[in-house]
Order: structure tokens, then sequence, then C-alpha cells
């Protein structure tokens, strides 16, 4: 709880000093604090890919987001299952990145129906609650349907770390 709430803070100092500067592109909004959209610049610079975090957590994703703030990665949240899957048909993903225990649709249900979306994108489930989840996990997997799993909290260098070996490069800096 300290953690979330040492993220929440230091996110607030950052934006009340104008250390998030993020630049829309022609073609994007900005929508629950999230880039949108085809045309995606930061500080001038072209985005390479897009994660989507889904996560019911705001100061969980807002640290997902102060992780990746200095690299070409667009980050794209929802604070829930479902919106993370209309998210996930409209701006394709290169990476997700999951929350299990949500109000709401579980994050095991959200991964099922992530993989008939946009089947082929890597999903990590980023989550302190497997436990309470080995049976569904375990199900999903005979399915086939392919997850990374780490454990919550993450300090920030994991973060990047878990983004940089799934995307499969160095951590791309703007």
């Amino acid at each position: 709880m300290a953690v979330v709430f040492c993220f929440e803070y230091i996110l607030f100092i950052f934006e009340t000093i104008g250390l998030r500067r993020w630049r829309i592109g022609s073609h994007g909004t900005v929508r629950n604090g999230a880039i949108l959209g085809k045309t995606r610049h930061r500080e001038g610079h072209t985005l390479v890919g897009r994660i989507l975090v889904i996560d019911d957590d705001p100061g969980v994703r807002d640290a997902f987001s102060m992780a990746l703030e200095d690299t070409r990665y667009e980050v794209v949240s929802a604070e829930d299952g479902q919106k993370g899957l209309e998210l996930a048909r409209m701006y394709e993903p290169d990476l997700v990145l999951l929350d299990l225990k949500m109000p709401g649709m579980s994050g095991v249900e959200t991964l099922r129906h992530l993989h008939g979306i946009c089947p082929g994108v890597p999903v990590y489930i980023v989550t302190a609650f497997y436990g309470e989840f080995l049976e569904p996990l375990r199900a999903i997997q005979d399915e086939g349907i392919p997850f990374d799993l780490a454990r919550k909290p993450l300090a920030l260098d994991e973060i990047r770390t878990i983004v940089d070996s799934v995307m499969g490069t160095q951590m791309v800096t703007a």
C-alpha cells in the first residue's frame, strides 16, 4: 500500500512541475490519461511500440506508465478487463500487462478473450494473487493460451526488464 501511495505522490509531483511532457500526434487523443492514436510522438520522437496495461489499481497503472515514460513505448491503460478488451481491439498492442484479480471480468477471462482478439501478442500477468488463480491458470495453459507470470509488487527496473525481454530489444529510450 505504501508503494502505491509513493508512486501516486511521485506522479503528482511530476505533473505539478511539468515533468510528464506528452505531445499527441495529429490523430491522437488523450482519454483517461492514456495516449491513443495512430500518429504517436513523445518529445518529438516517434513511438515504436504500444503496451496495454490492464489493472484495476490506478497506482499500478501509473507505476507502469512512469517506468516506461522515458522510452519510445506508448503505454495505454484500462481499469478493467472489458475496457482492456476494447482498447486491444482498437489499438493492437505489442504487449499486454494484465492483473488477475479485478472487479467484473477476471484476468483469466480477460486473457482468454485477448487470445481471441489478438493472438500472438505476448501477455504478461502481473499479480499478487496468482495462488488464488492457480487452477484457472493451469486450465488456460492446457487450452494452449500462452502467458508469462510475475509477482507484484515490481520495482521500476523490473518493469523495464520485463518489457525489454518480451519486446525482444534493449529498452528504446526517447
